[in-house]
């Protein structure tokens, strides 16, 4: 599959680079392999897959703290 099936499929914005959460940790998605998408969550050295209607996909506006450190929640 490709990013353009999934943005289809799922009606999500995937992209390679794209900001995700997941639950309550921030990730950048990596690559696409078959109907998931992989995910390098903040602070990882690997990429993991995640099913793109599990993540909260998030553009600059709403992506959180920018040191992944830092908690999500106030």
């Amino acid at each position: 599959m490709s990013y353009e099936h999934i943005c289809a499929r799922f009606n999500v914005p995937a992209k390679k680079g794209a900001r995700v959460r997941f639950q309550d940790h921030l990730g950048t998605v990596t690559t696409v392999r078959g109907l998931m998408v992989r995910v390098r969550l903040d602070g990882m050295k690997w990429s993991r897959p995640y099913s793109p209607s599990d993540l909260q996909w998030l553009d600059a506006e709403t992506e959180g703290p920018a040191d992944p450190q830092q908690p999500l929640h106030s």
